[in-house]
């Protein structure tokens, strides 16, 4: 199967269980208009939250996408070494893994060979980066230290977790959410943790 075929084939029921059912759905201004006021709507932004635990995809002025994510078991925080998932407005400043087969094992950031089995007991609670990664950098003086902590959006085998805080910094997103929301956006789009 050629890799242009399985994207697609992956991407397919994205498109119609995600983006298209989620179209008219207009962002709710009154709880984020403090937070996005400086921000130009009508490209693509991702916005976490944390409070939540979901990751939404505004276009438009729209919320065009939702997924449930993970983000740290020991909270939100700044410091290095901290484990906590950094708050603010960041950027995607490095896309990682173009050819990397969904639940594709990461090892200091390059694919390793190995393919993790989603929820499988030999692969939980190793904090195990899979399928995607999207490389944050801060935008602000508070998470300065966002890519040289290596926080990032990417796949996790412990996919029974998400929707819950169980990281350790990152947002972690299940193989097949992960897969699609990186062949939507680029390199630069901002992505706003709250």
């Amino acid at each position: 199967m050629s890799i242009i075929f399985k994207r697609i084939f992956i991407f397919l029921p994205f498109l119609f269980l995600g983006f298209t059912s989620k179209t008219d759905k207009i962002i709710s201004y009154d709880k984020i208009s403090h937070i996005i006021r400086e921000i130009d709507l009508n490209q693509k932004v991702i916005l976490v939250s944390i409070k939540d635990q979901k990751l939404y995809i505004l276009y438009k002025k729209k919320i065009i996408n939702e997924f449930e994510i993970s983000s740290s078991k020991f909270g939100v925080g700044f410091d290095y070494g901290s484990q906590k998932t950094p708050l603010g407005m960041h950027y995607i400043k490095k896309k990682i893994g173009d050819d990397v087969p969904i639940n594709g094992i990461f090892k200091y950031r390059q694919f390793s060979g190995q393919l993790s089995i989603p929820n499988h007991p030999n692969y939980i609670e190793k904090d195990l980066i899979t399928t995607r990664i999207l490389w944050l950098s801060g935008n602000e003086e508070q998470n300065q230290l966002t890519y040289k902590r290596c926080i990032y959006i990417h796949g996790t085998p412990e996919e029974f977790k998400i929707g819950k805080p169980s990281s350790h910094g990152c947002i972690r997103m299940r193989n097949v959410d992960i897969y699609a929301l990186y062949e939507f956006v680029e390199k630069g789009t901002l992505v706003l943790i709250q």
